[in-house]
């Protein structure tokens, strides 16, 4: 049978041709069109390229930070406030310490950093592990979680190395599937999830991060612009932590001397 070696590619483009090139004096074309579709599903899983080598996740804004590496604000399409730290959500204007446009005031969202990353989303392990998209999770020899370069992957039971989908792991160091025969894959640790999650409302609907589920008159999910929001009663505004909804006036109203804000509208989800 014609030996394929498989390695994982130095260069960062070569990524976004497949998790693995084949080296070989004969190309087997059911392994090339496998890692064809594999590239193409990784490229559609779409997260936001700040540069070759930056990105942030789905629905975020890639923004330069102060010290001129690459952030991340929390919501889409953002607007970079100038001071390299914070940002407004589209269509409001940074002011010095918050968002506004017209008579809506929101706090300023924070930027975090971007990460170097090119997988197209997560695969879970756990509730704090996970392996990039394209990726399968394989528990080590050390009970930690680790991750094997192929989708679907078989796990050895060596807790060291693992198979392509359809393959089986074969000592001393080869995947079988009939007359085909492969190096065996070496699983790589998997890493703690990042802090940046959506919201989640329910278990179909979700809010960016930095914002509020609040129930909309029509009974399903909105997104109040702002963390820890204070739903108001009529089911369309909402009002920051801490202040309270007036529905007399329309604004947001703290006990304190305080100056009123104007109430929020919860975006439909």
């Amino acid at each position: 049978p014609c030996r394929v070696e498989l390695a994982v590619p130095e260069d960062a483009a070569l990524i976004l041709v497949g998790v693995h090139i084949a080296r070989s004096r004969c190309f087997d074309m059911k392994v090339l069109l496998f890692i064809g579709c594999l590239a193409l599903a990784r490229l559609a899983a779409g997260q936001v390229r700040c540069d070759s080598t930056h990105e942030c996740r789905t629905e975020q804004t890639c923004c330069k930070l102060a010290s001129g590496n690459w952030g991340c604000c929390p919501v889409p399409n953002a607007v970079c406030c100038p001071d390299g730290i914070h940002c407004c959500r589209n269509g409001f204007t940074c002011k010095k310490s918050t968002c506004e446009r017209g008579n809506q005031v929101v706090p300023m969202l924070e930027r975090q950093p971007a990460f170097m990353r090119l997988a197209a989303g997560q695969v879970k392990c756990d509730s704090t592990h996970e392996c990039q998209s394209g990726q399968t999770c394989c528990k080590l020899a050390s009970g930690n979680w680790g991750c094997c370069p192929q989708p679907e992957a078989v796990c050895c039971s060596d807790h060291v190395h693992c198979c392509p989908k359809g393959f089986t792991c074969e000592l001393p160091s080869h995947c079988r599937k009939g007359d085909d025969v492969v190096p065996w894959m070496e699983k790589v640790p998997a890493f703690v999830s990042e802090n940046v999650k959506a919201v989640q409302c329910d278990s179909t609907h979700e809010c960016p991060t930095g914002d509020t589920c609040c129930k909309l008159a029509n009974g399903n999910w909105g997104c109040c612009p702002v963390k820890n929001a204070v739903c108001c009663a009529d089911h369309v505004h909402c009002c920051p932590s801490g202040y309270k909804c007036e529905t007399s006036t329309g604004r947001c109203t703290k006990g304190d001397n305080s100056a009123p804000l104007p109430w929020l509208v919860a975006i439909s989800k």
